[in-house]
């Protein structure tokens, strides 16, 4: 139990950027990295804030109908359903085919014991996630039902347990997609087309499932139906927390904590057997020597960071998950019209503001993800050998952002393209419909690898620390989304000619590309050149 420990609070400390607080003897890297702490905080307080007061609307709907009852159901239902897509692809990087596996299995420690500390890695990453959610809502089903006092070691207990059963479904996927990517001589791009694959049918079902669900005080009871068929689970919670059931309590406990123990024990077995799977290659045995071809610097430089890009399974999907959402949506919209959607959106008056709401749902894509918001960091502890190539920073720069462009503007051409077919919008929308979008992909492409040279992690052990966990990544998704948020009030709230507001909104991006790209060409050279 002690390695167990351990081994998560070295990866909390690495990860949180306490160890750079502690021990960094240089003061801009610790006001960086409290700072990070400063923000991750206010990020919580935001996530509890927003859902204590959608908790608090569904409450007032339930109480209507009766079924209050209902609200921490509903809760608990999207806290798993966000448990389960998120860690698909979190535990390739985490359980398998993590960088200090090699390492892990040298030291005199059980490989049960390795396998249950990063499984508990994971848990630890989606039980803050889970308390953000359900404790805002217990506390509204406090004030809107005044539960009996066993109700609170209940509730505490079992949203403790909430993870646990998404988290085994999501790491057999994971498991099962490394076993049969691990069989093709290119398993990392197999493993990526399954996992897109699986992801575009998750978007597509969850899609779907939104229409059963359009008015919660109207029909409370025919929601729970439609969860409850889906994940039965939902059901004993309810009966445990709001009908005291004991016997629903501990078959709630039993069915999330012996599938738990039991799914440990079997990824014991073939712990050994996927990491090396995922972490050997293969290679011709037919090899012939060739003709040796040699390319100008830019194009090198873009074939590696390139070639770097597909190499990672997880890095590709946390990349393309906005790009797969705007792909599904420009192709759905090929089959309604702009009153369907109204309807289906529950915004009566979308059709006046379809012209804004379309390139901002675009510029949201988007923004949210950038290859380069990791790029500098995933060199590592080779970064050495990209600063001793005799070719100038700013190639490396520019290389860097040409794999983000070239994959997320050919995105937004044929994204933007059919959303203008579907939605039949009018030549001054559609041309704002593209210039908007790809304004904000500059910008997040430039914004991302600015942060990251200004949060660069250099010693991580396993590739989701700087892919999904790092400091430039969180801190470029949050500007980025603020930047969409901002423009859409001022697009919106702003009593001006939506033309004359679009195209002030065009050229203040603009003007923002330019000077963070002057910024980048100059004090990020010299933060890239002070690197060790």
């Amino acid at each position: 139990m002690t390695n167990i420990i351990n081994i998560c609070k070295i990866h909390f400390l690495n990860v949180s950027g306490i160890n750079r607080i502690r021990y960094s003897k240089d003061p801009k890297e610790k006001n960086k990295s409290i700072l990070f702490l400063v923000m991750m905080v206010f990020c919580g307080v935001v996530i509890c804030g927003v859902s204590f007061m959608y908790s608090y609307m569904m409450a007032s709907g339930f109480e209507q109908i009766g079924r209050v009852e209902l609200l921490p159901g509903i809760m608990m239902a999207a806290t798993c359903l966000v448990t389960l897509f998120t860690t698909i692809y979190k535990s390739s990087g985490i359980l398998f085919g993590f960088r200090d596996f090699d390492l892990l299995m040298s030291l005199p420690i059980k490989t049960g014991t390795i396998v249950a500390s990063r499984v508990l890695i994971l848990y630890g990453m989606n039980i803050a996630f889970t308390l953000l959610l359900m404790v805002p809502a217990g506390a509204v089903y406090v004030m809107k039902a005044s539960p009996a006092a066993m109700f609170y070691p209940a509730y505490l207990i079992l949203i403790l347990l909430l993870p646990l059963i998404p988290i085994i479904l999501a790491t057999v996927v994971g498991t099962l997609v490394s076993i049969i990517a691990s069989r093709f001589k290119g398993k990392n791009m197999a493993s990526i087309v399954l996992m897109i694959l699986f992801l575009a049918a998750v978007i597509v079902v969850s899609y779907n499932m939104g229409n059963f669900m359009p008015n919660f005080a109207d029909i409370g009871q025919s929601i729970m139906d439609v969860v409850v068929r889906i994940y039965p689970m939902v059901s004993l919670f309810i009966e445990a927390i709001a009908g005291y059931n004991w016997i629903s309590f501990l078959l709630f406990i039993l069915i999330s904590a012996a599938p738990f123990a039991i799914y440990v024990l079997v990824i014991s077995k073939i712990f050994k057997k996927v990491n090396t799977a995922l972490t050997t290659n293969k290679s011709n045995a037919n090899y012939r020597l060739t003709e040796l071809k040699t390319s100008s610097a830019p194009r090198a430089l873009f074939g590696k960071e390139m070639r770097r890009f597909i190499a990672s399974p997880l890095y590709v999907l946390n990349t393309l998950a906005g790009i797969i959402l705007l792909v599904i949506a420009a192709v759905a919209l090929q089959f309604m019209d702009v009153e369907t959607l109204a309807q289906l959106t529950e915004m009566p008056q979308l059709s006046s503001i379809i012209s804004v709401a379309a390139p901002l749902f675009v510029s949201f894509t988007v923004s949210i993800t950038a290859t380069t918001t990791c790029s500098i960091s995933l060199e590592g502890k080779q970064l050495w050998i990209l600063k001793s190539i005799p070719v100038d920073t700013r190639s490396i720069f520019k290389s860097k952002m040409a794999v983000n462009l070239s994959i997320f503007l050919p995105a937004v051409l044929v994204g933007c393209t059919l959303i203008a077919f579907g939605l039949k919008l009018d030549p001054v929308s559609i041309v704002f419909l593209y210039l908007i979008p790809i304004a904000f992909t500059l910008f997040t492409t430039i914004l991302g690898l600015l942060c990251n040279l200004s949060y660069p992690n250099f010693n991580w052990t396993n590739e989701a620390a700087v892919i999904k966990q790092g400091q430039s990544v969180v801190v470029t998704m949050l500007v980025g989304i603020f930047s969409v948020i901002l423009t859409g009030v001022i697009l919106l709230a702003v009593p001006l000619n939506k033309v004359l507001l679009m195209t002030l909104v065009t050229l203040l991006l603009a003007g923002a590309i330019v000077l963070l790209y002057r910024r980048l060409m100059t004090k990020g050279v010299q933060q890239f050149e002070s690197f060790d």
